[in-house]
């Protein structure tokens, strides 16, 4: 460790409770459901009280700051817009699906009885049903989602904070990891 570092190092000791862990000083009190914060580097490495506005140093670690502050509001803003484009393809690729269906439905069994023709009309119509269902049901519980992410990107990042958007989520037959562990045991014995 260079003399630099263990400056650097006895500085951070000094601020009130600062931990540092990977060469990163981060606070030791932390808010309850805060798995960790790091303060930024630019209260860790000003030393001295900067009185003057003009100050190069000053102006220096505000325009990192700003800079690191505005790649993250970018990164959001991609990220609001593939989860947007992932749940357009998602309910797209349903009504497709269910499309396919729809001409199964449609097609001629050749050589089959009728029993088997209307067996399989009646399976690919479930199918098709099905599909169309599940793509309503997902359209009508992201509407929400979609609208505040399009009134995200429309506003470029500036959105009522206020605004809530509740997600109901359908956990399905999760079974407890005892009851899964069971479940499979028994299925390699048969």
């Amino acid at each position: 460790m260079s003399w630099e570092e263990k400056a650097q190092h006895a500085h951070w000791a000094e601020l009130r409770g600062a931990i540092i862990e990977g060469g990163i000083a981060r606070t030791a009190g932390l808010v309850g459901g805060e798995g960790s914060h790091h303060l930024s580097w630019i209260w860790m490495t000003v030393q001295v009280v900067i009185t003057d506005k003009n100050d190069p140093r000053l102006h220096n670690a505000l325009r990192v700051e700003w800079c690191k502050a505005y790649s993250w509001v970018k990164r959001y803003s991609e990220d609001v817009r593939l989860l947007r484009e992932e749940m357009r393809c998602t309910i797209a690729f349903g009504y497709t699906e269910a499309e396919k269906w729809e001409e199964l439905m449609r097609e001629e069994l050749l050589g089959s009885s009728p029993e088997l023709t209307e067996g399989h009309r009646a399976y690919a119509a479930e199918h098709a049903n099905t599909e169309r269902k599940m793509c309503e049901l997902l359209q009508g519980r992201w509407a929400r989602i979609l609208a505040k992410a399009d009134a995200y990107l429309a506003a470029r990042g500036v959105l009522d904070a206020e605004t809530v958007v509740t997600v109901e989520l359908e956990m399905g037959d999760e079974l407890e990891p005892e009851d899964e562990e069971v479940r499979l045991k028994g299925e390699e014995e048969e």
